[in-house]
């Protein structure tokens, strides 16, 4: 009985192990896939260097970063789900994983169900760019 209440401690011991050292539950330390992290990684002059990926965790409560695959026939496509911070509006955005020459890789962004264009969603990244750390 001692040695089966001894394993069951180790294996719940090393459980909890494995959760802290991995940050299994944490958001911020989600594993992002290599198109993911190109998107999240861009930025333009406008925005002084912050990146989308860093402007998009402080505008968007609960975000869900995904890939799409079968996008369209030439690309895959990188989304990002979730609801403005101070809103409360529904937002989605859209990238192609593989852009024309000299083209942004943005596709399309909703916002409360009504689709906007590029200028402005950057107008959109504008509005909380300021908030973001440095």
């Amino acid at each position: 009985m001692k040695r089966k209440i001894l394993t069951i401690g180790c294996v719940i011991m090393l459980a909890v192990m494995l959760i802290t050292l991995t940050g299994c539950g944490n958001s911020e330390n989600e594993n992002y896939s290599e198109d993911i992290q190109n998107i999240r990684n861009q930025t333009v002059g406008l925005l002084n260097g912050k990146t989308f990926g860093a402007i998009l965790d402080v505008a968007l409560e609960n975000s869900k970063w995904s890939e799409n695959d079968n996008y369209s026939l030439t690309s895959g496509a990188v989304i990002v789900k979730g609801k403005d911070k101070n809103s409360g509006e529904d937002i989605e955005i859209t990238w192609l994983k593989k852009a024309e020459e000299a083209s942004s890789n943005f596709e399309k962004m909703t916002k409360g169900g009504e689709e906007i264009g590029y200028s402005q969603f950057l107008s959109y990244l504008q509005e909380y760019e300021d908030q973001v750390e440095q």
